[in-house]
């Protein structure tokens, strides 16, 4: 189990040697991290509904009779001052252990997971996890055994974190978008300059992961449902995301939750997020981005039952 910022994924599958039969693949946006950025607690009713599915989740691992879960907690679990009240209750209501991991690891399991699936592309990797409240960019080698990263870095940059602090109108307006764009700009430079400092990524494939990433897939294709067989792999263009992001910045809130291939209830974050993800193709010269629908959760079960 993957509990984000936003959404809530159950992965059920079966070690084949090293690799991973899918048994199960289930997302549910839940929001765990409304308010988050604003009360710096996990608020009640988020906490409530995030439950709630796990609850659910639970049962879903009791058809199946699984042997052991493993449930991991990301940016939201590392931010929220009432983390340790969360966590007692998912143990005390459903004997559920939560792991909070911290962005390092998370990062690993997220490359891991890439390495994996698109290892056989490149000599290099350059990962991008944009998440609900962190961001995780992650830069590795394609010799390596343990898929082990040469580099990653956690930011607070995240789809629902942007949104909750800086879009208030709807439609956006022109002076929000541009202090949007401005901010996420200074974000990166300030977090990745002395990082990366000579930026020379041309030997490098980018592949972006997490729900952003896989909706703006799913919207460029205009699917009329998500597929998970049509986003993983699919190549995004720069032109074309950045296409998406305009159309999306004149749309108001309504009208975004009605297009295909977008979930209502992530379509208040989808704006923050695909500009992120357009601004880190700009940072890191790249015209286009390959999707992974497996993320973190994937990594997560590498590296536990593999």
């Amino acid at each position: 189990m993957d509990i984000g910022t936003n959404t809530v994924i159950l992965l059920i599958g079966k070690a084949l040697k090293t690799k991973i039969k899918v048994l199960h693949d289930e997302a549910i946006i839940t929001r765990l991290g409304e308010g988050l950025t604003e009360h710096h607690f996990f608020q009640s009713p988020a906490m409530n509904r995030t439950l709630d599915i796990l609850a659910r989740y639970k049962q879903t691992c009791e058809k199946y009779k699984i042997k052991k879960i493993v449930a991991v907690g990301t940016a939201s679990f590392r931010t929220a001052a009432n983390t340790e009240v969360f966590l007692a209750k998912a143990e005390e209501k459903l004997g559920l252990k939560i792991q909070v991991i911290t962005g390092d690891e998370e990062a690993e399991y997220v490359f891991s997971a890439a390495h994996t699936d698109f290892g056989n592309l490149s000599e290099k990797l350059l990962v991008v996890d944009i998440g609900g409240g962190s961001t995780e960019i992650i830069t590795g080698p394609l010799n390596s055994k343990n898929f082990i990263p040469e580099n990653l870095i956690s930011l607070a940059l995240g789809s629902v974190r942007l949104t909750e602090q800086h879009v208030r109108s709807d439609p956006i307006s022109d002076d929000e978008f541009k202090r949007l764009l401005v901010i996420i700009r200074n974000g990166l430079s300030d977090e990745l300059d002395d990082f990366y400092p000579h930026r020379d990524f041309k030997n490098y494939v980018m592949v972006a992961t997490a729900g952003t990433a896989t909706t703006l897939a799913a919207l460029d294709q205009q699917l009329a449902s998500y597929n998970p067989q049509k986003v993983h792999g699919y190549k995004l263009t720069k032109s074309n995301l950045e296409n998406l992001v305009t159309r999306l910045a004149k749309m108001s809130l309504h009208e975004r939750q009605k297009l295909p291939g977008l979930e209502p209830l992530r379509a208040d974050v989808i704006l923050a997020g695909g500009l992120l993800l357009n601004e880190i193709l700009r940072y890191f010269g790249k015209n286009e981005v390959i999707i992974s629908d497996r993320g973190l959760r994937f990594g997560v079960f590498s590296k536990k039952f593999l």
